[in-house]
């Protein structure tokens, strides 16, 4: 931590008749995370400093002591909004795939999410259904200034190898709601011709 940026968080704390353990609970960390924040062994991240400035109900200024010495190691106000986002529930993995078999068809669904339809490519080749997509990279202008990035692109390649022989000329495909679904129609087999045998004397 700075030696010029001091975090007040034991006077806060201590303020409210709070326990060390107590605080943690609060702001779902650890109690040893709240003591090496009280010793300055370091400053909070973004959003854990956001957190304690709505549990404490006090201004920034309030709980770190020397802003006025250290205004270029501060966070914007655009800044520290877009880092104070929580971070997503877990994401349905790119790329995952469910196989659903009925007497006509295999039907292969493929979580796409954030794909477009001209970002994803479909190829078979025997009984190996192939499929690939990528994301476009986001342009942006050079005026414009990143301050958080989570993601950039995104790929996968998956290959589905069938049991059963697949009519591909009557294969679709369609992308809804970051889903990917495939009708893979099954060759109909052909009936064996049946033919009696005149047994002969």
């Amino acid at each position: 931590m700075s030696a010029e940026l001091r975090l007040l968080l034991r006077d806060l704390r201590q303020a409210q008749e709070l326990s060390q353990d107590e605080l943690a609970h609060q702001l779902g960390i650890s109690r040893q995370s709240i003591i090496s924040l009280e010793q300055g062994a370091y400053l909070p991240s973004f959003p854990l400093l956001i957190n304690m400035i709505q549990f404490f109900n006090c201004d920034l200024e309030e709980l770190v002591e020397g802003l006025s010495q250290n205004v270029a190691q501060l966070p914007s106000v655009a800044e520290l909004a877009i880092q104070s986002i929580e971070q997503p529930a877990t994401r349905p993995a790119a790329g995952a795939i469910n196989v659903y078999e009925t007497a006509i068809e295999y039907e292969v669904q493929v979580q796409a999410p954030g794909f477009k339809e001209n970002e994803i490519h479909l190829e078979f080749s025997g009984d190996t259904l192939t499929i690939t997509a990528q994301t476009s990279i986001d342009q942006r202008e050079a005026a414009e200034k990143l301050i958080r990035r989570e993601w950039e692109c995104d790929s996968f390649t998956r290959q589905v190898r069938f049991a059963h022989p697949i009519d591909v000329d009557q294969v679709e495909a369609k992308l809804a709601d970051g889903m990917l679904t495939i009708h893979t129609p099954k060759v109909e087999p052909v009936k064996p011709k049946i033919k009696k045998i005149e047994v002969k004397k």
